[in-house]
């Protein structure tokens, strides 16, 4: 956010509008503490659609070019994971560490991360210090071109983890000759279009020891992002995919909000 201030001041000396870049810069920094959505690009229909005419054609590059950042920094505030001001601390957050606990990730393990969308799962795994390797899948170029640029930042090129971006397909994870000790669904099941082929795909990744961890928000719990989510599922329709593609559920439970399930191969 420290770059919008610098954009911002650099362009209000310069402007016939210089108030209604006070306007902007204050709304934009409101929707992002404050905005609960249902995507990416949702979140950022909403942002273009508050730009008033003095501001539109400056910031619509900016926007464009740092759009994934700021829906990470929504996504952190949404979760709790940061506080929602500047500098943007991290929290004390109770329910990621339940979360990553539940995953129980082990030394030397082969992880998949899929639909990992702005890749804090794998991000946070790969700077834990633990040696894994860490396949972190996506479909949406807009996400692979921001993981992309995240993965090749100074701070990863120094780590005991090995990180492996994959284009993933629709009908498959994208992966080939690999299989993982663990695979994360984390609100991904949703947004699947073809399930039956992906959950054998999955069926097929996964060691005979492995556990397949997926989080879903569902509607059961009528937590506040399944109500904001119009593809949000019953746990009902989870259990049922995953018992008819093979999986044995052997812990479910509740953290912040979502359903954690941890399968394995039967």
């Amino acid at each position: 956010m420290a770059r919008l201030d610098k954009v911002s001041d650099s362009l209000k000396r310069v402007s016939e509008f210089p108030e209604q870049h006070d306007i902007f810069r204050h709304e934009l920094k409101e929707k992002i503490i404050k905005s609960s959505h249902a995507g990416v690009h949702l979140f950022f229909w909403e942002i273009h659609a508050s730009l008033s005419d003095g501001t539109r054609p400056a910031y619509k590059k900016w926007l464009n070019e740092n759009q994934f950042s700021l829906y990470e920094l929504n996504v952190m505030i949404q979760r709790k994971l940061v506080v929602p001001e500047a500098p943007y601390k991290l929290t004390n957050s109770e329910s990621l560490w339940q979360e990553f606990s539940f995953y129980e990730i082990q030394h030397d393990h082969i992880l998949f991360d899929i639909g990992a969308g702005n890749g804090f799962i794998s991000f946070i795994l790969a700077l834990s210090g633990l040696p894994l390797q860490i396949y972190t899948t996506e479909v949406d170029q807009g996400f692979i071109k921001y993981l992309h640029d995240r993965m090749a930042e100074p701070v990863f090129q120094d780590i005991q983890s090995d990180i492996f971006l994959i284009s993933g397909l629709e009908k498959s994870l994208g992966i080939k000759d690999v299989k993982a000790d663990r695979i994360i669904l984390r609100e991904v099941f949703h947004h699947l279009k073809h399930r039956k082929e992906i959950l054998n795909d999955i069926y097929q990744h996964l060691t005979s020891d492995g556990h397949l961890l997926v989080v879903e928000a569902t509607k059961d719990l009528e937590s506040k992002e399944a109500k904001n989510c119009p593809k949000a599922v019953k746990s009902s329709e989870i259990l049922d995919a995953f018992e008819n593609a093979g999986f044995d559920l052997i812990e479910r439970k509740t953290i912040d909000g979502s359903e954690f399930f941890r399968y394995k191969i039967k």
